[in-house]
């Protein structure tokens, strides 16, 4: 699980920090789904997630995400 933790955190520094759209494939299901209170509907599936993205950078291009501590028990984790 180890590996594949750290290749989905990796995908969402990829997503967010350049807006790369195929690691939004590698980070999400098909069902995934990303809610903003800001829009009317959740961001469906890495393709939506993506769009959700490069919307976001276009408001803010300098945006960037820095991972600084993970937690993993079992087959869940959350990072800070």
């Amino acid at each position: 699980m180890q590996q594949d933790t750290q290749q989905i955190l990796d995908s969402l520094l990829r997503l967010w920090n350049t807006g790369d759209a195929d690691a939004a494939r590698l980070a999400y299901s098909d069902n995934a789904e990303r809610y903003d209170p800001n829009l009317q509907e959740p961001a469906r599936g890495p393709e939506g997630i993506a769009g959700y993205v490069a919307a976001v950078r276009i408001g803010y291009p300098d945006f960037r995400v820095e991972i600084t501590e993970t937690v993993l028990e079992g087959d869940r984790f959350v990072f800070h």
